[in-house]
């Protein structure tokens, strides 16, 4: 029997900061960006759930391994 794959992709939006060196800020400022990212996970569908991940799980692990670490809303 073959699996079927899927995939879930998830759209977030972030914001970074870095600090400016003096050649382009006298004062050494602050200067932002802001990013959009897709993160996309494919695999076979899990018999007893019907997902190849769960959202919730899927935001936990984006949240701690990339927003928490990038994101300076």
């Amino acid at each position: 029997m073959m699996q079927l794959k899927i995939q879930l992709t998830q759209k977030y939006s972030l914001s970074a900061i870095h600090q400016l060196d003096s050649h382009c800020e006298p004062e050494g400022g602050f200067h932002g960006h802001n990013f959009n990212l897709e993160v996309s996970v494919s695999g076979s569908i899990h018999e007893q759930s019907g997902l190849v991940i769960s959202r919730d799980f899927m935001d936990h692990v984006v949240e701690k391994r990339v927003l928490l670490f990038f994101n300076k809303k």
